[in-house]
C-alpha cells in the first residue's frame, strides 16, 4: 500500500481497513475517501454515512465500479508478492506505473474488496506538471488495453473515465481552475476515444458548447 504525501488517513479508520485484510484471501482491498481543498476535515455531506464491505469475485464487476480509481495509489491495497518484471515495459515511459502492480493483480485475482466506509481524505489537485488530458487518456487507455487485451475490463475503465472523471477535468480547465499543462483537449480526447459514443453524449458539449452553456449542461 502507498499513499500519496498529502492525503490522510481519517480518525478511527485504520482499524477498519486492519480488520478487512485479516482476510487473506483479498487480491485487491478499495478504499473509499473524499477530496478536500483547505482542511482534510472538510468532509462532503452527499454519500456520508455509508459503511461496511462489498465483496466481488468477478473482476468486471470490481472494475466497472472502481473504474479510473484504479489509478489512484492511495485507494488500493494489493496483494504483495506480485512478480512485475516481465510487464514492466508496459507502463515504461508513463505517469502510471502503478498499473503494473494493480492490473496485474486484477488479472490474476478472484477475491475484490470495497470498503464503503471513507477512510481516507485525498488533497484535491495536488500535482501538475503534465498533461492530464494525454495520462488519464492516451496512456491510460493504451496500458489498460495491453493488460486486459482490449476486452470488457479496459472497456470498464474508458468508460469509467469518460463518465466519472473526464467532465471535471474539462470544465475546471476552461474555467482556468486547473494545475496541469495546457492541452488541446478537443484533439487529443477526440483521437482516444473517436469511436465510444459516450464521449460524444458526455464530453464533445463540455468542450465545444460556450462555457455558460457547458456549465448548465456539465
Amino acid at each position: 500500500w502507498i499513499m500519496g504525501d498529502d492525503d490522510v488517513i481519517l480518525r478511527g479508520k485504520l482499524r477498519v481497513i486492519l480488520n478487512a485484510l485479516r482476510d487473506k484471501t483479498v487480491d485487491v482491498l478499495y478504499l473509499n475517501g473524499y477530496g478536500y481543498c483547505d482542511s482534510y476535515l472538510d468532509e462532503p455531506s452527499r454519500g456520508k454515512g455509508r459503511c461496511g464491505v462489498t465483496t466481488y469475485s468477478s473482476s468486471l464487476n470490481f472494475v466497472r465500479r472502481i473504474n479510473v480509481m484504479l489509478t489512484f495509489i492511495t485507494s488500493l491495497i494489493v496483494r504483495g508478492g506480485i512478480d512485475i518484471n516481465s510487464i514492466a515495459y508496459i507502463v515504461d515511459g508513463s505517469k502510471l506505473h502503478q498499473l503494473s502492480w494493480v492490473c496485474t493483480s486484477i488479472c490474476e485475482g478472484t477475491n475484490f474488496w470495497v470498503i464503503e466506509d471513507r477512510v481516507y481524505a485525498a488533497k484535491i489537485a495536488n500535482s501538475g506538471g503534465y498533461g492530464a488530458v494525454d495520462v488519464f487518456g492516451r496512456q491510460l487507455c493504451e496500458i489498460v488495453d495491453i493488460f486486459f487485451k482490449k476486452n470488457c475490463l479496459s472497456k470498464a475503465v474508458k468508460n469509467g473515465v469518460i463518465l466519472m472523471w473526464f467532465p471535471t477535468c474539462i470544465m475546471d480547465m476552461r474555467m482556468g481552475k486547473s494545475q496541469y499543462d495546457y492541452e488541446c483537449i478537443d484533439i487529443e480526447l477526440s483521437k482516444v476515444f473517436f469511436d465510444n459514443w459516450r464521449y460524444n453524449v458526455f464530453l464533445w458539449p463540455l468542450i465545444y458548447l460556450p462555457l455558460g452553456f457547458a456549465k448548465i449542461y456539465f
